[in-house]
């Protein structure tokens, strides 16, 4: 025998190793994807079982499904459903599927059951067969189990509707198919609503109801009494025995002044059903004699009661009022009339009225002449617009009768107002007090003061509004000019028309002679000083626009100057205000109004006036001066002093000298012009005396940066 090389037996080996690590065949897999493990179905629903399966290493050959032992089917492609077979009976069933690869190996799926669940019966109600008094012949059927066995099945019934077996019910035996019944022991003429039904295990099912009524006669009715005999009622009492068998539709009393009424005659309905009920009578004759009897109704007739009779009393009139008309602010005429004296003879009629409602002989009362049953009179010296309730009425032995209730409105006038005298009169307002005396019979919408400067002022003038009502108010006048005499009176409104109060008179204050502008606490003692060297020395002062006056224009400056001096400053404007220390100060911007170069005054006080243009919108402004060292750093700056200071000293400016104030006194006015829509308005206007205290170490640009 040859020996085999090396060579070749390590190629053998080789190969065997190979072979050796090739990986070993894995089964496959395979689940139910549909129903659900556990998944409850109603019976007589299709039923498909869905299996997912599939093979790593190699192809699916063959999967295969059961339900419990049994084969449902197989299949070797994808996808793998299976339906389970129709018919198949409520209950718990476990399903399963196996899949078979191409190497031969399997898989089972995990336990999994499903169950099919029983569902109610299908039953119908046929027609009935017959029909009594107090029985019913009538058919059923079962068309359909459900998948469980029918263990009952028969008729239910009730006079509400809706039956089902906790009602009345008989019961016909069991399983498919049609059946018949014989309902008894009911109610003749009366409604009955009949189901069949049927019940398996899953429930009770009921057919469509049908509604039957078995036949009817008429009622048996009885009168009892009469009683509650008045003038004009009575209390009728009956009792309907037995309905017939059919619904009393309508039962009552029928009453006539003949013998033997009838419901063709005067009736009053008490009603339906059996048992007792009693009809009050109305709108009988006083004094007369009627008949009456008890009636009561169903589908087969009208039946009667005994025949009894009653004669009403003697009673009070009938009284009516037919309208009223002719209404102003102070009367009205009213119209009635007499429809039964109430079998008496009428000793008092005519109207009564007030304000409150219900009115009655004890208000205000207008008497007839008893000349007839009709009447009617003009009722005088009533109220302008206001609500009153009249009545008519008619009087006998008996009683007093009253008529309905008629309500009116008288008409309202124009309101009575009262004008009183101006207070508070200032330079540019004053008040005064309105009061409204009447407010004419209507509700004062608007109210106040008007007023103008030419004599019998109205709403068309100046005019304030103090809304509505007819309280008493107060007003201001507003937006006036000083010195000036003012016409006023108060208006009230409704909807009449405005009322006018007496025309008034007041003249505004005259401005006063020049308010010399001091420190607040009025002392001036010892050196107040402003600014040191040879920056600008600088004051200003405040004033306040005219209460509601808008944006206005300031078109002069005055000025208070000290004699034979000659100087040169800046006239400066703040618009806006800075609080420090509780005291209102200038904030900037700084707006120079006017540049003075150079100005001698030749005698003591007379204002110097500078025409400047500066638009003014907030409530309060400042108007300054500071010495302009460009213009001319040496001159001197002086304000008027008032010959009553003995102290001629104002503020000046000197080589190396302080700015200082020794018990000065100044004086600064400005002319404004304010103009809205077609109307304007000019007026002087003085200073609010603040002044501002600086220290001489103050730098300037601080004092005109606050």
């Amino acid at each position: 025998m040859k020996k085999l090389s090396k060579l070749t037996l390590m190629v053998i080996l080789i190969v065997f190793t190979i072979n050796c690590e090739k990986d070993e065949n894995l089964p496959p897999t395979c689940s139910i994807i549909s129903p659900q493990n556990g998944a409850i179905i109603d019976f007589g629903n299709k039923i498909t079982i869905s299996v997912s399966a599939s093979d790593i290493d190699g192809q699916i050959k063959e999967v295969t499904c059961y339900i419990g032992q049994k084969l449902i089917g197989s299949k070797q492609n994808h996808p793998y459903n299976f339906e389970v077979p129709e018919g198949s009976l409520p209950g718990v069933y476990s399903i399963k599927a196996i899949a078979i690869d191409s190497d031969g190996l399997s898989a089972e799926t995990k336990s999994h059951s499903i169950t099919i669940s029983a569902i109610n019966p299908v039953v119908v109600t046929l027609e009935t067969i017959s029909v009594g008094s107090n029985k019913i012949e009538i058919k059923g059927r079962v068309d359909d189990d459900g998948g469980a066995s029918i263990s009952s099945r028969g008729f239910c019934w009730n006079t509400s509707g809706n039956p089902s077996i906790n009602n009345n019910k008989i019961d016909i035996g069991s399983g498919l198919g049609e059946f018949e019944g014989i309902i008894e022991n009911l109610d003749p003429g009366k409604k009955y609503y009949i189901s069949a039904f049927a019940t398996n295990i899953k429930g009770t099912t009921y057919g469509n109801v049908k509604e039957v009524v078995t036949n009817t006669i008429i009622p048996s009715v009885n009168t009892i009494e009469v009683s509650n005999v008045e003038a004009r009622s009575a209390i009728g009492k009956g009792e309907v025995i037995n309905n017939g068998g059919s619904e009393v539709l309508d039962r009552g009393i029928c009453f006539s002044l003949n013998s033997n009424p009838t419901i063709e005659n005067d009736k009053i309905s008490g009603g339906i059903g059996v048992g007792v009920f009693e009809c009050t009578l109305i709108e009988l004759t006083p004094n007369s004699k009627y008949y009456m009897k008890a009636y009561a109704e169903n589908s087969k007739g009208v039946s009667y009661g005994d025949e009894l009779e009653f004669t009403t009393l003697v009673g009070s009139p009938m009284v009516s009022i037919i309208n009223i008309s002719n209404i102003t602010a102070y009367s009205v005429n009213a119209y009635g009339e007499i429809i039964s004296n109430g079998g008496d003879t009428i000793v008092r009629n005519g109207f009564c009225y007030n304000k409150i409602g219900s009115p009655t002989i004890n208000d205000t009362v207008v008497d007839s002449d008893l000349g007839g049953n009709s009447f009617n009179f003009g009722i005088n010296n009533l109220d302008p617009g206001t609500t009153y309730f009249i009545s008519s009425f008619a009087e006998n032995s008996i009683g007093i009768a009253y008529s309905d209730v008629l309500e009116f409105n008288t008409n309202a006038i124009i309101p009575e107002v009262v004008t009183k005298e101006a207070l508070s009169i200032s330079y540019y307002s004053a008040e005064t007090e309105g009061e409204i005396s009447y407010d004419g019979g209507d509700e004062v919408i608007k109210k106040g003061i008007c007023w103008n400067t030419t004599g019998n002022p109205s709403i068309n003038d100046n005019k304030t509004d103090e809304g509505s009502g007819d309280n008493i108010f107060t007003s201001t006048f507003t937006n006036l000019l000083p010195n000036t005499k003012y016409y006023f009176r108060v208006y009230a409104q409704n909807s009449v028309g405005v009322g006018y109060g007496q025309v008034k008179s007041f003249n505004t204050l005259e401005l006063p002679a020049p308010m010399w502008l001091r420190d607040d606490t009025g002392d001036f003692s010892g050196t107040i000083g402003l600014v040191s060297g040879s920056t600008p020395t600088v004051f200003y002062v405040r004033f306040e626009k005219p209460l509601n006056w808008e944006a206005c224009k300031i078109t002069s400056v005055n000025l208070g100057l000290l004699n034979t001096v000659g100087w040169a400053f800046e006239i400066v404007a703040f618009d806006n205000t800075q609080y420090s220390g509780g005291k209102p100060f200038p904030k900037g911007p700084v707006n120079v109004l006017k540049q003075v170069e150079y100005i001698y005054t030749s005698s003591s006080g007379n204002w110097q006036v500078f025409n400047v243009s500066k638009t003014i919108n907030t409530q309060y402004f400042y108007i300054g001066m500071k010495t302009n060292s460009v213009l001319g750093p040496k001159m001197a700056f002086n304000l008027f002093t008032p010959a009553s200071d003995n102290n001629t000293s104002g503020i000046y400016q000197g080589d190396d000298a302080i700015a200082i104030i020794n018990d000065a006194n100044f004086f600064v006015r400005v002319f404004i012009e304010y103009t809205q829509g077609s109307s304007s308005k000019s007026s002087w206007i003085d200073a609010d005396i603040e002044f501002n205290r600086k220290s001489i170490f103050t730098p300037i640009d601080e004092l005109f940066n606050e």
